[in-house]
């Protein structure tokens, strides 16, 4: 008798459990960049998105000093991408800070690209440089770089040269002018903050490097 009502017991039990799986759903070209209201980036934001679509134009630079609005802005380009209107493949978001790393770039790169941890540990920054650059070059993608502050060679991470034929495109946030042409930059971007304005709105100038 207590047999069978054990038995009932673990039928009623597994009547009311239900096994789910749980299937990760595939990860988009961007990743939402979480971030406030801002004023007085749209002007910006306008031009910088001319360059995007500009074939001819494969590195941009920002440079500014402190405080002005340049990882806001990266920001709203990243976000830029989560509408329909592009064609690229990924946009990478890494933060630089310092002391630069080339390695450390290389590892959220390869992330971003699908590389698994396990296979990440033990490998050396040559090992990294080359699955980049294989990786990289099969698609059109947009790498952006915040918070740079001394010139990095992007050789070094595996980032494909800037004529490469997938028009591919690097975005990066500087302060110091000269690190900013150090990098490579076909155009290069001013920010700075005006003093006049009660919303401390961003003004800019476009430089054309020879």
């Amino acid at each position: 008798m207590m047999k069978k009502k054990l038995t009932a017991v673990t039928e009623l039990k597994n009547k009311g459990h239900f096994d789910f799986m749980t299937q990760r759903l595939p990860r988009g070209p961007v990743d939402e960049r979480p971030m406030e209201k801002t004023v007085g980036l749209d002007d910006m934001l306008v031009k910088v998105w001319g360059l995007v679509k500009d074939e001819n134009v494969g590195r941009v630079g920002i440079h500014g000093m402190g405080g002005v609005g340049k990882t806001t802005l990266l920001k709203k380009i990243s976000n830029e991408f989560l509408k329909p209107t592009h064609d690229f493949d990924v946009i990478i978001f890494v933060v630089v800070s310092r002391p630069a790393s080339v390695e450390k770039i290389q590892d959220v790169i390869l992330r971003r690209l699908g590389i698994e941890e396990k296979w990440l540990t033990g490998r050396t920054e040559y090992e990294k440089s080359t699955e980049v650059l294989r990786l990289l070059k099969e698609k059109k993608f947009v790498l952006l770089l915040d918070d740079i502050w001394e010139r990095i060679d992007l050789t070094e991470v595996g980032v494909p040269p800037r004529d490469n034929p997938k028009k591919s495109k690097v975005i990066f946030t500087i302060r110091s002018v000269e690190v900013c042409n150090g990098m490579g930059a076909d155009r290069v971007m001013k920010m700075n903050k005006g003093n006049n304005d009660l919303n401390s709105c961003i003004s800019f100038k476009m430089l054309k490097l020879d």
